[in-house]
């Protein structure tokens, strides 16, 4: 019984003293993915790992999607995406624009800034997206800066119509 006892409080310690991954690492020796299959977006921010691990949500319409995605630390990336063709492309301004929001600032590509998308799988009739944003995204008031990286892999639902 006070074998039973003492295992049951280790495991509540356990349990209470790390985060999911922080286990599922110590474990397996892996961090686990971010997201799930069809619902991926992660990021590195200035260095730092960030995973959409509240919300991902993605619309594709003929070709070009909208990408929304929000972490448990209520920060959220989101991205349109012109043309859902493989490949690269720019992101310019509102071309390919993408807006990150951390602790009430908003980020976006300014004026002058080029950044690069990256696409590698598209299916429209699955509404499978994957690629790479790479883009310096600046604050709207103040002159804050974020470089930022994000890789995602959706599958989008179709805008109603």
């Amino acid at each position: 019984m006070r074998t039973t006892f003492s295992f049951g409080i280790a495991l509540l310690l356990l349990s209470t003293a790390c985060q999911k991954d922080d286990i599922v690492e110590a474990v397996t020796g892996e961090r686990p993915a971010c997201g799930t299959d069809g619902a991926r977006v992660s990021a590195t921010i200035d260095g730092s790992d960030w995973c959409a691990d509240a919300l991902v949500h993605a619309v594709m319409e003929d070709s070009s999607a909208m990408v929304s995605a929000v972490n448990l630390n209520s920060s959220s990336l989101s991205f349109s995406i012109d043309r859902t063709e493989v490949g690269t492309t720019p992101i310019v301004g509102d071309a390919n624009g993408v807006i990150y929001l951390e602790g009430g600032v908003t980020y976006i590509v300014p004026e002058g800034v080029v950044g690069q998308l990256q696409i590698t799988t598209c299916n429209v009739t699955a509404g499978r997206l994957s690629g790479t944003l790479d883009v310096e995204l600046h604050s709207v008031v103040g002159d804050q800066q974020r470089n930022v990286h994000i890789a995602f892999e959706v599958t989008a639902s179709a805008e109603p119509g």
